[in-house]
């Protein structure tokens, strides 16, 4: 019987997590998956553990970047939906059931779930994120991812007539979002169903600044389309992003400074360097604020009752 779900897993060298990660796939409570991995030109054993189990395809894609690894991926799908996930996390039972459960609403176009993090051994509660439509588009648009990109199940179709992944490297994520959350609801269930890897080996650690110039352009292209303009070229807006006033280069460097802070902070508290890393969270909290006005308006919604209505 055909699948019914395809699970994206771009890599690169993930030899000391990738049979962790498809083991969890294999403990799923839902078996109806099959799954591609889409090196990015590992030169480890990747290859070798991922053809050693079932229902896995290997794919060389080679140094393409993030975003078109991922739209080989959605190339070659050939079921319904997608789920991704990253080589080095684990996707906890439970999570495929409950995100299929989901999509039985035809208007839903992508499901993410909330997320723990680990630190080596030590597991810890990750940032809420948003559940309803409406605080998922509002933390979009204010530049922030709202999904862990990971954790998401899309339609595929959907997808597809959404361009992909039009971001070609690293920052794709926020674009697809801003995507697939014009062309339908998007959903975060309220259940940890996901566990996120946080080390400095990580992308999204050590390319801080490559994301946050395709932020920038994922924003500016969602803003065209709602003023119902053509979308400005990548190359365009790199020109723009390359000539920007001294101080909006200062400002982006400090967001991309407090972004890493954060996460190197999540670390060493969860390493048992509670005053440094709670001294370093402090400082990258301070230095966004649009973000902690963001995630505040959020917290006191779902305090008050009223984000599940909106």
């Amino acid at each position: 019987m055909k699948p019914c779900i395809t699970v994206l897993i771009p890599t690169l060298n993930a030899e000391p997590f990738l049979e962790v990660a498809l083991s969890s796939l294999y403990a799923q409570t839902v078996t109806d998956f099959k799954i591609l991995v889409l090196d990015g030109g590992s030169t480890d054993n990747t290859r070798k553990i991922a053809i050693s189990h079932d229902r896995v395809e290997f794919i060389q894609c080679g140094a393409i970047g993030l975003g078109a690894q991922l739209n080989v991926g959605l190339a070659k799908a050939d079921t319904s939906l997608i789920a991704r996930m990253d080589a080095d996390d684990v996707s906890l039972p439970g999570r495929f059931e409950a995100q299929l459960s989901a999509f039985k609403d035809s208007n839903v176009a992508i499901v993410g779930t909330q997320i723990e993090l680990a630190v080596a051994s030590t597991i810890c509660r990750g940032q809420p994120l948003p559940q309803s439509h409406k605080a998922i588009r509002k933390e979009l648009l204010a530049g922030f991812p709202a999904f862990c990109h990971p954790s998401v199940m899309f339609r595929r179709d959907l997808a597809r007539r959404q361009r992909g992944y039009a971001i070609s490297g690293l920052g794709e994520d926020l674009d697809f979002f801003l995507r697939m959350t014009e062309a339908g609801r998007g959903l975060n269930l309220p259940n940890v169903l996901y566990r996120y890897r946080l080390h400095e080996r990580s992308a999204s650690h050590t390319s801080m600044d490559e994301i946050r110039r395709n932020y920038a352009y994922a924003l500016v292209c969602a803003q065209a389309r709602r003023d119902r303009l053509p979308e400005p070229t990548a190359a365009s807006h790199a020109k723009i992003w390359r000539d920007r006033p001294w101080i909006t280069r200062l400002a982006t460097k400090v967001d991309s400074f407090a972004s890493r802070l954060y996460r190197e902070s999540r670390m060493r508290i969860a390493g048992g360097r509670l005053i440094t890393g709670g001294i370093g969270a402090a400082i990258s909290v301070a230095l966004r604020p649009n973000l902690v006005k963001v995630r505040t308006r959020i917290a006191l919604r779902r305090f008050a009752g009223l984000e599940e209505r909106g």
